[in-house]
């Protein structure tokens, strides 16, 4: 009887761990590895067709990070990483695991360290394995990063409406104007979607953020060659920035203007035309009871810190700064979409109001620009050409200046630059894209008349 009793508890604990084992799949296939890089860290993911038991460690010289999942059976497809300066990832190797299942081995192109988590399966995507990879850094890069993060702040306010407070010299920078500031305009430039998020697709599988990527990069080139400019990319890669932190990324880097890039889709297929979007007043005042109601608020608004504020001076310092940045951003939309109407159509008539995240900074004048349909085959074909995305970030960038030089004294100078004639195009259209006149795109170039070849160069020059 007790020899009876005994077998049974010995096959009751049996079945117990049997229970309480984790539910992985004895014959787990790795389908792809897919790569997300971002300036903070670098994200692996392994698509899998079930849970995974695994295994991470580091080995140095030369720095690799090694993934053992111990019940996968096979490997479908093993992508390589593209080249990418924010990529810690050089290649991946796969083979037969010492204790079984498949050995994953990345090489990296620094020491790092890593974190990892796994994801049920989700809309598209099934199981996943995810190991997040972030760079360390050396402790003269770190005083670096450090001595830049705690340098000065040179950015002034847009703020230009009066108030009782401007006799008080402790808020005397909510009331400057821009001219008068020797630092460069900062233009923070905003690719949409990235990563994880493709934003909306094409009929030909064209994809918004890629596209919306490189008009941003033609965008900050452009930019970058004008005197008394320069741009900042708030994602300059094929990785994922929340909404929120875009802005954040903008106040960080002293941003004077905020431009996000975007394509547009609607289910009909016929629409087409860009739009220019600034913050609603619905949205805007969603923003200011966010920020009014902060603790511990240690960042700046306008150059002035809420912290030591109480409640009734806080709302009044972010009303004055949000009521003239909304102004601002009207502003400057309303010269962006007067150059996009010249260069295409538009969907609308007038500038747009949308309470989108990314336009509630309460003192960087911001603008969401949907530059054309990407539902429309026919548009989404000009997307994909380096033609039409060149004439939309010339386009932005002459609202951009000519929002500037109004309020400045000096206006600015577009940079001297070449263009190679496409076919199609004509002196006229090219003298519009770049804010010149024709006569002066021919004497610079020394021709007579409008006949133009494709394929010549013309320099641009500006003036009159």
């Amino acid at each position: 009887m007790v020899t009876m009793m005994i077998r049974f508890a010995l096959l009751f604990i049996v079945l117990l761990s049997l229970v309480t084992q984790p539910a992985f799949s004895a014959s787990t296939e790795v389908k792809t590895v897919r790569y997300f890089a971002s300036p903070e860290y670098n994200r692996l993911v392994f698509d899998v067709t079930g849970k995974v038991s695994y295994k991470l460690f580091r080995l140095d010289n030369p720095p690799r990070l090694v993934v053992d999942i111990l019940n996968a059976s096979s490997v479908k497809t093993l992508r390589q990483p593209t080249k990418n300066n924010d990529l810690l990832v050089k290649r991946v190797r796969a083979g037969r695991g010492k204790q079984g299942g498949i050995r994953f081995v990345a090489d990296l192109t620094r020491q790092a360290t890593f974190k990892s988590f796994q994801l049920d399966p989700k809309q598209e995507y099934g199981h996943r394995l995810v190991v997040d990879i972030f760079a360390q850094h050396d402790k003269a890069r770190h005083a670096a990063k450090t001595k830049t993060t705690n340098r000065k702040s040179t950015r002034v306010s847009f703020a230009t409406r009066s108030t009782s407070v401007k006799s008080n010299k402790q808020y005397q920078q909510v009331n400057n104007h821009y001219p008068g500031s020797s630092a460069k305009i900062v233009i923070a430039i905003d690719a949409g979607h990235g990563g994880k998020d493709p934003g909306a697709i094409g009929h030909h599988k064209t994809r918004e953020k890629d596209v919306v990527l490189a008009i941003s990069r033609k965008l900050a080139a452009i930019i970058d060659a004008s005197p008394g400019m320069k741009s900042y990319m708030v994602r300059d890669g094929d990785y994922y920035v929340p909404l929120r932190d875009r802005m954040k990324r903008a106040r960080k880097a002293k941003a004077d203007l905020f431009i996000s890039i975007h394509a547009d889709s609607l289910k009909n297929k016929k629409v087409k035309g860009a739009t220019v979007y600034t913050l609603s007043a619905g949205g805007a005042m969603k923003e200011a009871r966010v920020w009014a109601k902060r603790k511990n608020q240690t960042e700046l608004v306008s150059g002035i810190s809420l912290r030591d504020k109480d409640t009734v001076l806080a709302s009044v310092l972010l009303d004055l700064s949000q009521t003239a940045t909304l102004e601002a951003s009207d502003t400057v939309a309303s010269h962006i979409f007067t150059h996009l109407k010249k260069t295409g159509p538009v969907l609308r008539e007038k500038v747009q109001k949308k309470p989108y995240m990314v336009l509630k900074s309460p003192d960087i004048p911001s603008v969401l620009v949907e530059t054309a349909f990407i539902s429309n085959p026919d548009e989404e074909s000009k997307l994909r050409s380096a033609g039409f995305q060149r004439r939309i970030a010339r386009s932005i960038y002459r609202g951009i200046t000519d929002y500037f030089s109004s309020r400045q004294s000096k206006p600015i100078q577009m940079a001297a630059r070449s263009h190679k004639i496409s076919p199609g195009e004509t002196l006229s259209g090219i003298a519009q894209q770049y804010g010149v006149s024709m006569q002066r795109i021919r004497e610079v170039n020394h021709i007579s008349g409008n006949n133009i070849q494709a394929g010549k160069i013309l320099k641009i020059r500006p003036g009159a």
